[in-house]
């Protein structure tokens, strides 16, 4: 892409940051950090800010806090704000587009329209089957209400956007356009720092020695209780591996008692949470790296193991089941101990076969997932997207969320 853009981001996750354990913030920095790399300049809206180190200077951070405790009216609140500071900005800068990048929360763009540049929506993340974070009531009647009316503005929002980014095809279950698959999508996966996420020089190969790492949020839904259960079953048999569960959360009390009552508790070892540089070594400490995740996103952690050199077990629900294959790792149906204590074992059993899913993963991530190559494929929908709006504003294009047709249709980063 030759010409450098003035692009608004009017939302960046709940954190903006380069060292907490926030993902989507960790996420959005990537993405702006690397943008601003290209010579772009970002107009970037957060809700909180917490960066251990500058971004560039053509990086320009507004933020945003929440004032209400209703999650509607901070959500309206939020807009309102949004779309006062546009305007305030639009008197000095001219934008070239807009991008809205994950969690893509629903109408937020909308408080912006009517607008005279390209809107990219994502990458979007697929959703939890059970979503703490969305908009709800107690009361079913008014949760019936809430949830027409935010499939109302979603639905609005993604039809005057002009391209849609997913992360992986689990994604898709965000659309809710009558054309989901419209010209107008495009897989684009988060990027992994490949150059600090890398396996360890002269990993030795253990057979009897061998550990399992789990890093992520201690969390029902992260399937941590199938874990345990699932190492239990097989952890007599191997009692020179061990489980390492790195990471905090909601129910790390309730996983460490679990773990304490077990017979194999004296193979199990709790870490705690985990500065970047820990969960490096974590990594590269690790043999095999398992999330039984019941529905992960997208499954970051996963992507970073992999860069690391590491085989992989995880359930074959949500975003994970789109990037691991079979020639990386194993994945079993979710909330299955039993299916889970057989993977495990199988991979235990076979230093070999661990040692080649942890090479082609690897592999895999240089040639997919790196943010050299992330960052390739956005800034080409960019331009595709400036095409479709020029297009547009000349009268050749009529639905500006739709790609024409002489524009490929779907960038994906699994091809």
């Amino acid at each position: 892409m030759r010409k450098t853009l003035n692009i608004f981001v009017p939302h960046c996750s709940g954190m903006l940051t380069d060292h907490q354990p926030h993902g989507d913030g960790l996420v959005a920095y990537g993405f702006i950090k690397r943008l601003a790399e290209r010579g772009h300049s970002l107009f970037v809206v957060a809700e909180n800010i917490n960066l251990s180190t500058p971004l560039p200077d053509n990086v320009h951070l507004f933020p945003i806090q929440y004032r209400f405790r209703s999650s509607a009216l901070n959500r309206l609140d939020y807009m309102m704000q949004l779309r006062s500071l546009y305007h305030r900005l639009q008197r000095v800068v001219h934008f070239d587009l807009v991008h809205q990048l994950n969690p893509v929360y629903t109408g937020i763009t909308l408080a912006l329209w009517p607008l005279n540049v390209p809107v990219v929506l994502g990458p979007y993340v697929a959703d939890w089957p059970a979503n703490p974070d969305a908009i709800s009531s107690s009361r079913s009647g008014v949760s019936s209400i809430l949830r027409r009316v935010k499939r109302a503005a979603a639905h609005l929002q993604q039809k005057r956007a002009t391209a849609l980014l997913l992360t992986t095809e689990a994604a898709r279950d965000r659309l809710v356009n009558s054309d989901p698959r419209g010209k107008s999508t495009y897989i684009v996966p988060h990027g992994i720092d490949s150059d600090f996420f890398c396996p360890s020089p002269g990993r030795p190969l253990r057979s009897e020695s061998s550990v399992i790492l789990f890093l992520a949020n201690i969390s029902e839904r992260k399937g941590i209780f199938d874990l345990l259960v699932a190492f239990d079953r097989i952890a007599a048999k191997f009692p020179g591996a061990s489980l390492l569960i790195a990471g905090g959360g909601e129910h790390e009390q309730d996983a460490s008692k679990l773990a304490s009552g077990l017979a194999c508790a004296r193979q199990i070892h709790f870490l705690g949470r985990q500065t970047r540089q820990q969960a490096l070594e974590a990594f590269r400490n690790a043999d095999i790296y398992c999330l039984p995740s019941h529905g992960e996103p997208f499954g970051m952690t996963v992507a970073e193991a992999m860069s690391c050199g590491l085989p992989v077990v995880v359930t074959n629900a949500g975003g994970v089941r789109w990037i691991v294959d079979d020639d990386g790792g194993l994945r079993v149906p979710e909330r299955s101990p039993e299916d889970l204590a057989r993977a495990l074992s199988e991979l235990l059993l076979d230093p070999g076969r661990r040692q080649t899913m942890g090479a082609h993963n690897r592999a895999k991530v240089l040639k997919l997932f790196t943010w050299e190559r992330v960052i390739d494929q956005l800034e080409e929908i960019y331009t595709q997207s400036l095409r479709i709006r020029k297009r547009a504003d000349l009268g050749e294009v009529r639905d500006p969320g739709r790609i024409s047709n002489d524009a490929p249709q779907e960038v994906s980063a699994y091809e």
